[in-house]
């Protein structure tokens, strides 16, 4: 399955890296990630510990997802001028872009700090209403 990236958007086929593009082995590093995460916390909060941990990966998770549906759908997307691949940024080959899709002022950065505040409100409303 390595190298199936599909846009979460549409389901469209696109290469591994691309915004919005989602596959079977990034979710499943995502998964694990949050699981780390949510251990971690074990660490430092107190309550539940199961309650801890399961908030931590479904807040994990549904990050990771808005992560990708923001990336594929809002983020201004560009294509280089000059070589033609599509990019995040303003310049590619020292060249500016072309946009090509999305809100040119959301940058990825935008999207990141959104998907983050969506992951910390679903922790806090999971653990508030099962902890």
């Amino acid at each position: 399955m390595r190298g199936h990236t599909r846009l979460v958007s549409s389901l469209r086929a696109v290469e591994p890296g691309r915004s919005g593009g989602v596959s079977l082995e990034g979710t499943f590093g995502g998964l694990i990630g949050a699981t780390f995460v949510g251990a971690s916390a074990l660490f430092l909060l107190s309550g539940n510990a199961i309650s801890v941990l399961t908030s931590a990966v479904v807040a994990g998770v549904i990050g990771s997802f808005f992560d990708s549906l923001f990336g594929a759908t809002i983020q201004g997307q560009y294509r280089c001028t000059v070589c033609g691949k599509p990019t995040e940024r303003r310049m590619h080959c020292d060249s500016a872009t072309a946009h090509d899709r999305g809100i040119q002022w959301i940058s990825n950065d935008i999207v990141n700090a959104s998907c983050t505040l969506v992951g910390a409100l679903v922790a806090l409303g999971f653990h508030r209403f099962h902890g």
